[in-house]
């Protein structure tokens, strides 16, 4: 997970409740606010694509610490997950 409170990203966008994703650079900028559905352990959430993970494989995204959260603490800090593409 990530700190992204006042960084705004590669698009330039925070939504307000602070769900965001950083995807791998093959997805931007075509997926800038585009929603990602994020199920693990029964949960699922939506997020927002708002930056570029260098560092993530296409299947690999990194969230927000306010996202993680929502799915487990953050100490686990790496947790394994589904996602796709949704509407928003």
């Amino acid at each position: 997970y990530t700190e992204w409170k006042s960084n705004p990203g590669s698009c330039g966008f925070i939504p307000p409740n602070g769900d965001i994703a950083a995807v791998n650079p093959q997805f931007m900028p075509a997926k800038c606010k585009q929603c990602i559905l994020i199920s693990y352990q029964g949960k699922q959430l939506k997020v927002q694509a708002t930056d570029t993970c260098p560092s993530c494989s296409a299947t690999k995204i990194d969230l927000s610490d306010t996202a993680f959260q929502k799915l487990d603490s953050l100490g686990r800090g790496i947790i394994q997950i589904q996602w796709k593409w949704v509407p928003c």
